[in-house]
């Protein structure tokens, strides 16, 4: 319980002065245009007419010792604003990094599924999913048929496979640096907290 308040005392510290900035941009502009400058990876081109719903997710894999749980987190983004972070314990106890991560996308896809119907339903335009991940065998195992060597995967988790193919949402790998999911899934340095906050659209 100390170690927690610590925590807690830890993140107040380190954000207190911190708040979200939201921007009239182009609704799909990406919220990867922060990172400019961290990462090479490649920045998404605005569209004309296109709402850009974005879900960064990641996972700690068996986080609490005790149980050997893992931690799904995702946050999520609309035109490039910050609208949602969740944090929450995967059900099943993972044999791996790759399944914590491969069930922490499932999850993030299914949030973004969602609102992207109520986005769809409320503005006059396309809405374009793209769901991010920072490990590679997770996004090849949501993007193929099957679970492959991943023997432990539930089968109800392997709709995301159809989903993918058929064109509702885009998969797409994101640095570790840069994924702004990290937030919910271990305890940090004040220094990686600001980061990723000010990725998320937060700043002092």
């Amino acid at each position: 319980a100390m170690r927690s308040l610590t925590n807690l005392i830890g993140y107040m510290v380190a954000t207190k002065d911190m708040h979200l900035e939201l921007t009239g941009t182009n609704p799909s502009r990406s919220f990867r245009h922060r990172a400019e400058g961290l990462t090479d990876a490649p920045q998404y081109e605005e569209k004309d007419g296109v709402w850009l719903l974005e879900v960064a997710t990641d996972s700690d894999w068996s986080g609490n010792k005790e149980t050997r749980s893992s931690t799904s987190c995702g946050s999520i983004y609309l035109g490039g604003n910050w609208l949602h972070s969740y944090s929450r314990t995967q059900k099943h106890i993972t044999l791996s990094s790759t399944e914590a991560e491969f069930v922490a996308l499932v999850g993030g896809t299914s949030e973004g599924l969602f609102l992207r119907a109520v986005v769809a339903h409320l503005v006059d335009g396309d809405v374009e999913l793209k769901v991010y991940g920072d490990n590679t065998s997770s996004i090849a195992v949501a993007s193929r048929d099957g679970v492959g060597r991943l023997k432990h995967v539930s089968g109800r988790l392997l709709w995301i496979q159809q989903r993918q193919q058929c064109g509702d949402l885009q998969l797409r790998r994101i640095d570790t640096i840069t994924n702004t999911a990290d937030l919910g899934t271990k305890v940090l340095t004040g220094k990686r907290v600001k980061l990723l906050m000010y990725l998320c659209g937060f700043a002092n």
